[in-house]
Formats: C-alpha cells, structure tokens, sequence
C-alpha cells in the first residue's frame, strides 16, 4: 500500500482503539512487485483493491478460537499466555521515528480465492509485524514490514521488498495520521525516507486500502490488507 504499500483509526476517546493498514517508491517495487502505484503516499493513488482482490479465506492465519479469560483459547486447552500488547512507540529510533523490524521478511506464498470481504474492525495501539504475503501470481520475492500505530491517530511504517530477484531493497520509513471509514483504511504521510535518503511525501500523500481484523488462536490481535493481487497479515507484538 502507496499506505506509499500490511493490517486504523477510532479515536482515542471513543475507544482508545485505532484500526489502521503505505507502498514503496518505484525504486522498491522494481522487478515488477508494485502492490501500490508510486507517489510517496501510503497507500494506492487510485484507492482501493476490486472486489475479487478483497476475497479472503485467512489463508496462513489459523482460525481463531473461542478466548478465554487468561488468553488462552478453549480449543487449545489453555496455555496460550498473557495476549495483552505491547505498547507503541511512536518515537523510534529510526528515520521518522519509526522502529526496527520484530520478524524476518516474510517469503510470498500463493493466494488462494475465496473466503470473505475485507470487513474492517478495530484494533488497539500496537507494534504490528507482516507474517504471511501472498500474491495471486507468482511466489518469489519478500515483503517485511513493522506498523506502529498510536492512540493518536498517529502511525510509523517500516518497510522493505525483495521483488523476486533475492536482492532486498532498501529499507524505508514513513509516519503519519490514519483515518478509517467502514473497510477503508486511509494512511496519510508527512514524513518518508528511502534508504538513508529523505523523500518527499506524494502529491497527496494519501492511500487507502481494504482491511480486515482477526483474533488468532490465542486470542492475538491480527490485521490484513489487501491490494491488487496481493494480501498481507500482520501480527500485534504481545508485552
């Protein structure tokens, strides 16, 4: 998402709850990986994915059980942990203030059809880290991504690509303001840095995408987004 693209916002006083989900410049999406045209905006110029991209079956994502008081689920039988998160830093010490990665790049997988629409959902501040990419054609290549978003309406986004040629590119960073209205999420920037070189935010500097909240076996906080030919889950980080 160009969210400058994986997956907020319901104000704080309402809910203290944020629902969020930015692309890469051309540069980053070489190779033919572009999820998100290149403006420096957050997420797509044109908006958000068809309908047949917003088909959702989870795949990668386990089915979520039934949570139990201590975070454990009842399929599970319990054993799950404390599914409280951890709490975002808005001030990281990278460009933007964005934070380092929490996982390793996550390699594509292929996108099955089917499931349901992106449906939106809420979701509380956290540090969110990609798990599963997929894409409808093709497997090669990497996507890694941290999105940290903030009781604020404030967000951070750490990215990087390997398009399928086993080079990654370089590592970029973004923050913002994110809006959400029903599954759209809307992520604006005002800072972006590619590599070690400051950038400027595109013209708008504004991208929404379709997404989705799930709950995870153990009762953990997940987010998916979706563009054209591609999905994206990220996992919340737990205390």
């Amino acid at each position: 998402m160009k969210l400058s693209c994986i997956v907020l916002l319901l104000v704080a006083p309402l809910a203290a709850m944020l629902v969020f989900a930015c692309a890469e410049s051309a540069s980053e999406d070489a190779a033919g990986v572009t999820p998100e045209a290149d403006s420096g905006a957050g997420l797509r110029d044109s908006g958000r994915s068809s309908s047949s991209d917003d088909d959702d079956d989870d795949d990668g994502v386990d089915d979520a059980g039934e949570r139990t008081g201590d975070g454990s689920t009842k399929e599970d039988g319990g054993g799950c942990g404390d599914a409280s998160l951890e709490t975002p830093v808005l001030n990281g010490p990278r460009a933007c203030g964005a934070s380092d990665f929490g996982k390793p790049a996550a390699a594509f997988s292929s996108m099955n059809g089917g499931g349901g629409a992106m449906t939106g959902g809420t979701i509380p501040p956290g540090t969110y880290d990609v798990i599963v990419a997929e894409r409808a054609t093709g497997t090669t290549g990497a996507w890694r991504e941290t999105l940290v978003v903030g009781a604020d309406a404030r967000f951070t986004r750490t990215r990087q690509i390997d398009p399928g040629t086993g080079n990654a590119g370089p590592v970029t960073y973004r923050s913002g303001t994110l809006s959400v209205n029903g599954s759209d999420l809307t992520l604006t920037e005002d800072c972006y840095v590619n590599g070690a070189t400051p950038g400027t935010p595109g013209t708008p500097a504004t991208g929404t995408v379709p997404y989705k909240v799930i709950e995870g076996p153990c009762g953990e906080v997940m987010l998916q987004y979706t563009e054209p030919g591609f999905r994206f889950t990220l996992v919340a980080r737990p205390k």
